[in-house]
């Protein structure tokens, strides 16, 4: 049986271990009431509607825009292509001279390499019209070293509305593919093969 004293001293140490818990709980407490996720959501100022509404309204406004411009490009080069033909062919014809003496002044020697491979074992022999490189040192279509196209030079499009079908707006001549020296149309990648075609007579438009 506990004595006066030890009672005393059994309730003391009961309130001191509940002084204690009331210590602990009263940060969390106070860490609660002060939360600012409550005050934030409590002064945070209304949705305007009318303002996400005009949002959404420019937001569709610009996609519009966008696709316009999207299917207005595809329709120009659309037409471009399909006028490709009938630009190259014009050019084809233009150019008929300068493309049949490449091939008169050249046919001699061009003779006597084919008849070269023709007894090589290998059937071909090396080009010394384009020195092997597959290459001419000029072009007969542009007859510039930049390489640019007759048809539209240094402007990307023809008018305002449209691509230039000849060579699709890259300013290239489509012949030598802007580099200035067109194909040699004697052998294949510096190789004069026996059983290769002759050139062609028109000048090639591809």
């Amino acid at each position: 049986m506990l004595t006066r004293f030890q009672l005393i001293g059994v309730g003391l140490a009961v309130a001191l271990v509940c002084a204690v818990i009331e210590q602990w709980k009263s940060p969390l407490v106070v860490h609660a009431s002060s939360s600012p996720i409550a005050s934030i959501t409590d002064d945070a100022p209304p949705v305007d509607a009318d303002e996400l509404q005009s949002a959404h309204d420019r937001e569709t406004e610009l996609r519009v825009q966008v696709l316009a411009g999207l299917a207005a490009a595809k329709m120009r080069r659309e037409q471009a292509a399909g006028n490709t033909g009938a630009s190259r062919k014009f050019i084809q014809t233009a150019y008929a001279a300068r493309w049949s003496t490449v091939l008169k002044t050249n046919w001699p020697v061009f003779t006597k390499l084919r008849e070269q491979a023709a007894s090589s074992p290998t059937l071909e022999v090396p080009c010394t019209i384009c020195e092997g490189t597959g290459r001419l040192h000029y072009c007969v279509v542009c007859g510039d070293a930049k390489g640019r196209c007759v048809s539209c030079r240094d402007a990307v499009r023809t008018s305002a509305q449209e691509i230039c079908p000849t060579c699709f707006g890259n300013h290239k001549c489509f012949l030598c593919f802007g580099s200035g020296q067109m194909p040699c149309p004697f052998c294949n990648e510096g190789k004069i093969e026996a059983q290769r075609p002759p050139p062609p007579n028109s000048l090639p438009i591809y």
